[in-house]
């Protein structure tokens, strides 16, 4: 019930900047244990089980939305987190990692332009939601393709200690 009081406001703060900087993927694993520090949620801990990989992104090409969905006709609310990435030009190796992205459950690590980190998938798998691969036409056009995950939680996506986002990312 702590969580339906409102006990403090919101001071406006400096401005950031917009924008994801690198997302790091790995496969979704219900034994992933992690622990939150203090009140802010920040988790302080995790254990593993899995490799994540980097998905490096040019400057204004990824991006994370998270939406509230309250019900007050069935007294609930959930949060739906999206990433999407673009993975360019169009090769046999970037075809056969999309076909496994697509179909894969995921935990996903998020950096931010501002030096936040953020985890998707912790509780439950983030799952490909949409996508789509082509060459364009122009010769400015896009080769290659973008992919839009998806995840559903009771909970919004929790912030990540940079000492232990360092640790679960590779060298």
């Amino acid at each position: 019930m702590s969580d339906c009081i409102l006990d403090e406001g919101y001071d406006l703060g400096c401005f950031g900047t917009g924008g994801v900087k690198k997302v790091y993927i790995s496969n979704f694993s219900s034994s992933l244990e992690y622990t939150e520090a203090g009140t802010d949620g920040e988790i302080d801990s995790v254990t593993a089980p899995g490799t994540f990989f980097e998905f490096e992104q040019d400057i204004e090409t990824a991006l994370f939305n998270e939406s509230i969905n309250p019900s007050r006709e069935n007294g609930t609310v959930f949060y739906e987190s999206t990433v999407a990435i673009k993975l360019f030009n169009n090769t046999a190796k970037s075809r056969n990692l999309i076909k496994s992205l697509a179909s894969a459950p995921l935990t996903i690590l998020i950096e931010d332009n501002n030096g936040g980190y953020w985890a998707m998938g912790l509780d439950t798998a983030v799952r490909a939601s949409e996508g789509e691969r082509g060459f364009g036409q122009a010769f400015g056009d896009m080769n290659g393709a973008t992919i839009t995950f998806t995840h559903k939680s009771a909970e919004p996506v929790k912030a990540v200690d940079a000492t232990i986002f360092a640790g679960l990312i590779p060298a």
